[in-house]
This record gives structure tokens, sequence and C-alpha cells, in this order.
């Protein structure tokens, strides 16, 4: 049986999360907290993750968009106002676009330098 690549994981991934999200709101656990949303955060992560393995670019969305459903989840249980969840994101997205560029991490594909030589046609 082949090994399953981290592509093929996004799709159980994916509904696991959902499912997650969609029993905790069903469940009433957290009151009002918006569960879905958080998930579809966190999902965003995820997918990156296992779509984008490890690169400048995840370096910085995964968490980002972790750190965003942490956010989410603060602001609706009421433990982090609204007013400050910008703010902190920015503050993240700053941080985490300076740490990508020390990190000894690859650029993703379409990110590689690329001789334009190789586009033209004829010659």
């Amino acid at each position: 049986m082949p090994k399953p690549t981290r592509r093929f994981l996004v799709i159980p991934v994916t509904i696991t999360i959902l499912g997650l999200a969609w029993l905790l709101m069903t469940a009433g656990v957290g009151g009002g907290i918006d569960w879905f949303e958080t998930a579809i955060l966190a999902l965003v992560a995820v997918v990156s993750w296992l779509l984008g393995g490890v690169s400048k670019l995840t370096v910085v969305v995964v968490p980002w968009f972790l750190i965003a459903s942490v956010c989410s989840l603060l602001n609706d249980a009421g433990l982090l106002a609204e007013r400050f969840a910008a703010p902190v994101l920015v503050v993240a997205l700053g941080g985490l676009l300076l740490l990508a560029l020390f990190l000894d991490v690859p650029r993703p594909g379409f990110m590689l330098d690329k001789d334009p030589r190789d586009d033209e046609k004829g010659d």
C-alpha cells in the first residue's frame, strides 16, 4: 500500500476539523464562541502547511492563521477586545516576516529565480 502524501491528507483533515467545529457548536461548548469561524482559520493554516510544506511562505502563513484563530477564539470568549485583535495580527505578521527572512528554509517553488531565456521559444 502506498504511503499517503501530505496532499492526500487535505480532505480528511478538512472534514475532521469542520466536523469538530460543528460538534462543538452543537454541544454548546464555549457558549458564544463561533467554532466554525475559528476552525476555518485553523483549517487554512493546516491546509497551507499540507499543500505547501515548509517554506518561507508557510513559515509566515501557517502561524499567522493559527494566531488569527486563537484571536477569534479569545474575542468570542470575551478575553480579547476587538480593538486589540487587528494590532496583534499586524505585529505577528511583522515578526513572522522577519523570522522567515532569517530562517534557513527554502522559498516556495513560485518564488524561485527562473532564467527568462527558458521561456523563449525557437532560437
